[in-house]
């Protein structure tokens, strides 16, 4: 039995490769012949871990050598060896190598000849499958590559390139298929490397999961790698998606030369939200300066002097900047290399700025205070820290403004722990407090996303003033609930999937649908939090002449999808009343939802009376002239970052619908010269956005004037 352990490791490779010192061992016997035979290969480092390994060696040189082992950075990894050290066969699979594309499933042969090799592989990338028939030469003359055959997800790829006397490789290598070709001339400078690029790309898509789509791109770059590397480039993008980005237009110009230079970047697309955004550096030495402006979502934004980063040795260090959003502004400073680390500093920013996001919200208030964040790497557990002060937080509807309310937030993430606590205030009266910790997972549970969403969880919350501060909190546009409300909760259980016990009650809350007109009065809420529910024992309102009592639960567990069960009975409810509808109702509906299925809406109900006006839009028209025609404009669509949100998705925007609506009769339609009564039966099927109608409507009585 051999062991091995290392104390200092000189090789800056290996120390990169398995992260740290080793620890090996290994059952080694000698045969006859001088065969040396090992078994039990065991190697333990920080990065790279040998589960198995067995084989021999010959003294004429024949090796044979198979073993398994897990990579912190390529997973898991299988090599078989067999031939001599001069003529190896070698077959390689790694599991997820990466390498910047998502490499995966990598297989490769190597097949050695008197010091040259001919490597043959294949696997799958984030942008699609690929194969490789690669040379080296090593044997004889200097050190080179060529490319026999290769693709790259559908492009294909050749060349040969061959290292000079000086040291850098010297050749060509060339790229064609899927509407992209480009060459990259590789070339030296003295002892120092040098490439020329040019690619064209024309409506190329690649079938990868990256989703990377090219409508047009040029790219033409002279790069010489110098102590300090000498970049001229000249990049432009149009109609190119990338995951997430959707880039309209982009061009960025570069001109830096013995560290010292200037880039300049147009962009305009959408990545969630419309965006364009212009910047300006001067690059130096030590010191590089950024002017950035743009606008996303209507919302303009600044530096008010450039931002000021210090380039390091593979970091880079932002010293604090500060972001004028036209209401309020924020200082950020942080770096980037061995991890990231963010510090803002917010200046009574409007979170009226929310509202552009999400239309309806309504949202109004300062927020001064501190945002941190820490990561020491992807997959490192973050350290997080939010000390927040809102002033005069309100939500305003199209009919009334909430009372405003001050709120203040303590919140820290550690991987031994978090916590968080938030006192509100309303003139300056507690009416409500908000304390919870979690104890996060240890390290090797999982991802640190894991290690979060499963931390078993902690805490209350205690409330006593307006429901519509909290029911702001739920982010639902041109909805109100109005009126005093109580809630004492306390809950444990895991991130995940909170376990609560406490308590909810009001009395005379309103609840309003701006939409719909729907008005709710004098309701009467009990409610009980058991384990992950709000069990609803009673809601009980007025809804014009009528009355509406509902009753059931809404489970609070995200990871099955906020599952529910309420039945409600609806006697001549007033259900909507606008200018286009208005409606009352009468019967027992049930709103359900499994965990992984979609919300069923089912019941039947009564109409005793309902109206409906026909509005046809834009009914005083400007006449057209014949013969006359505008040309629509010339090229691509622009994105100025000021477009409105698009409507966003809630959790009961998709609705099932099984409901069997009666109206005998009382069913006034009117409009456009119509005055009619009708008598319909009808079942209403499919979803909420794709609703489906059946049954039979009867005409009683109607007249129709032109």
């Amino acid at each position: 039995k051999v062991r091995a352990r290392s104390t200092r490791l000189l090789n800056d490779s290996l120390q990169t490769y398995l992260g740290g010192n080793l620890v090996a061992s290994s059952d080694i016997a000698y045969g006859g012949g001088g065969v040396a035979r090992f078994a039990n290969v065991r190697l333990d480092s920080p990065l790279l871990r040998i589960t198995d390994g067995r084989g021999s060696y010959s003294p004429d040189g024949q090796i044979n050598l198979v073993a398994s082992a897990i990579s912190e950075q390529y997973g898991p990894v299988g090599v078989q060896v067999a031939g001599t050290v001069t003529n190896p066969r070698a077959t390689i699979k790694a599991a997820s190598p990466g390498l910047g594309i998502g490499l995966a499933d990598l297989t490769a042969t190597i097949r050695g000849d008197d010091g040259n090799f001919r490597i043959d592989a294949d696997g799958q990338t984030d942008y699609g499958a690929f194969t490789a028939d690669v040379t080296v030469e090593t044997g004889r003359g200097p050190l080179a590559l060529t490319i026999n055959n290769a693709d790259f997800a559908g492009i294909a790829l050749s060349g040969q390139v061959r290292q000079s006397p000086a040291g850098p490789f010297i050749g060509q290598l060339d790229a064609n298929g899927r509407g992209l070709g480009g060459v990259v001339r590789l070339g030296a400078v003295g002892s120092n490397q040098s490439a020329i690029v040019n690619l064209r790309a024309n409506n190329t898509v690649l079938p990868g999961p990256t989703n990377l789509r090219i409508g047009s791109a040029i790219v033409d770059a002279e790069i010489v790698l110098y102590d300090r590397p000498q970049v001229v480039a000249d990049i432009q993008l149009a109609q190119t998606t990338f995951g997430a980005f959707d880039i309209n237009a982009m061009r960025a110009l570069v001109d830096y030369r013995g560290g010292r230079g200037n880039a300049k970047l147009y962009a305009e697309g959408t990545s969630g939200v419309p965006f364009r955004i212009s910047a300006n550096a001067d690059l130096q030495p030590d010191l590089w300066r950024a002017a950035i402006e743009g606008r996303a979502r209507g919302v303009a934004f600044k530096t008010s002097s450039p931002a000021r980063i210090i380039p390091g040795d593979g970091t880079y260090r932002l010293l604090p900047t500060r972001i004028d959003f036209g209401r309020g502004n924020m200082r950020v400073a942080g770096s980037y290399g061995d991890g990231i680390k963010v510090q803002s500093r917010l200046d009574s920013l409007d979170l009226g700025i929310a509202n552009a996001f999400v239309p309806g919200l309504g949202l109004n208030g300062k927020a001064t205070g501190s945002l941190d964040f820490m990561q020491a790497n992807a997959n490192a557990f973050p350290t997080m820290d939010a000390r927040l002060k809102i002033d005069n937080f309100t939500r305003t509807t199209a009919v009334s403004v909430s009372q405003p309310v001050d709120v203040n937030f303590v919140g820290q993430l550690r991987p031994s722990g978090g916590a968080a606590r938030a006192i509100i205030r309303r003139r300056g009266t507690v009416i409500g407090r908000m304390n919870a910790a979690l104890t996060p997972l240890p390290p090797g549970t999982g991802a640190w996303t894991t290690r979060l969403m499963q931390a078993p969880l902690g805490g209350g919350i205690r409330y006593n003033g307006p429901a519509d501060t909290l029911f702001s909190l739920a982010g639902l546009a041109d909805q109100r609930l109005s009126g005093p409300i109580g809630v004492a909760a306390d809950f444990s259980g895991r991130v995940a999937q909170p376990e609560l016990a406490g308590i909810v009650r009001a009395n005379k809350l309103t609840y309003e649908n701006l939409t719909y007109g729907t008005r709710l009065s004098n309701m009467v809420l009990r409610g009980r939090f058991t384990g992950d529910r709000l069990e609803i024992e009673q809601l009980d309102a007025v809804a014009g002449d009528g009355t509406v009592k509902a009753e059931g639960y809404i489970s609070l567990a995200a990871e099955n999808g906020y599952p529910m069960d309420i039945q409600v009975a609806l006697n001549d409810a007033r259900l909507a009343e606008s200018e286009a509808i208005a409606a009352t109702a009468t019967g027992n509906i049930a709103f359900t939802k499994r965990a992984g299925q979609t919300a069923l809406l089912s019941g039947q109900i009564n109409l005793p009376e309902t109206r409906y006006e026909i509005i046809r839009q834009g009914a005083v028209e400007v006449p057209e002239l014949e013969g006359v025609r505008f040309k629509p404009p010339r090229g691509r669509p622009r994105v100025t970052g000021s477009e409105p949100a698009e409507p966003e998705p809630g959790l009961t925007d998709l609705i099932r619908l099984d409901l069997d609506v009666v109206a005998p009769e009382r069913l006034y339609v009117s409009g456009m010269g119509l005055e009619s009564e009708w008598s319909a039966d009808i079942n209403v099927g499919g979803t909420s956005t794709a609703p489906r109608m059946s049954g039979s409507v009867d005409l009683i009585r109607g007249t129709l004037g032109f």
